[in-house]
């Protein structure tokens, strides 16, 4: 009896998996040929890193900031604390100061895209660490702060996203 109790519970899960999983449709030439939709155009922008430095001021925070104004960037330049001030030129150019918190293994400065009116940073892990099969970092808040150097954007949002998830999106960035 146990021995049929056991058959027949078997048959049976067989019986509501088989009923449970979705028959594939055969794929059709219509579907094959259809276009793929491109996605809106995304620029990578020519910039140059000025500072990578493991200071943030406490009045900022995890923040993106579009300067385009010489007075203003001297005032960042000075909450900062910049040992030197690189020249700006700001009728051409324009400077994004990111800020974010890393754990022990550190952040880079990884790509710096255009869509729109919006800048996407992305940081990254160093590339010795990627390379690495298993990232074991301690828990630690490492300040970073990047002073970057671009060309006129005319962006007036941002997003910062870092190999955990996105920090910050969506933000206005432009003063």
């Amino acid at each position: 009896m146990k021995n049929y109790f056991l058959l027949l519970s078997i048959l049976l899960g067989a019986f509501l998996v088989g009923c449970t999983e979705k028959q594939k449709e055969p794929v059709t030439d219509e579907e094959v040929s259809s276009p793929i939709e491109q996605p809106k155009e995304i620029n990578e922008l020519n910039y140059e890193l000025l500072m990578h430095l493991e200071f943030i001021p406490h009045e900022v925070g995890t923040s993106m900031t579009l300067i385009q104004d010489e007075k203003l960037y001297l005032s960042w330049a000075e909450i900062f604390q910049f040992e030197e001030t690189p020249v700006i030129d700001f009728a051409t150019e324009e400077v994004l100061f990111v800020t974010e918190y890393s754990n022990g293994c550190g952040l880079v400065f990884d790509t710096l895209t255009q869509k729109e009116d919006t800048i996407h940073v992305k940081l990254n892990f160093p590339e010795e660490i990627r390379t690495q099969k298993s990232i074991a970092c301690n828990d630690i808040a490492m300040p970073n702060s990047y002073v970057i150097k671009l060309k006129k954007t005319n962006a007036t949002k941002g997003t910062l996203e870092d190999p955990y998830a996105i920090r910050l999106e969506n933000v206005n960035i432009k003063n």
